[in-house]
């Protein structure tokens, strides 16, 4: 498993809801990554990220989006796990 950081970049805050936007770098020189989530476990509530599967090296924008009043600020960093086939979760 491979750590990187991502980072807020914006949060849309409704009455009861939020859906925020985070941004992570893939390194190009990392081979086999098959799926990368975002580690929202320490953040509490009941929040959700969908995870990529099978990114290109480069940047991507992953939403997040949860009940409530958003834990995190603007230009916060989220812990990003990346998983080779063999590593995925279930």
């Amino acid at each position: 498993m491979l750590s990187l950081d991502a980072t807020i970049k914006d949060i849309e805050q409704e009455k009861d809801r939020f859906h925020a936007y985070a941004e992570v770098v893939i390194p190009g020189d990392e081979d086999g990554i098959d799926q990368v989530e975002l580690d929202l476990d320490n953040l509490g509530g009941r929040l959700y990220a969908e995870p990529l599967l099978h990114p290109a090296a480069g940047l991507h924008r992953l939403t997040i989006s949860g009940a409530g009043i958003a834990p995190f600020r603007i230009g916060d960093q989220i812990l990003v796990r990346c998983f080779s086939t063999n590593e995925i979760p279930d």
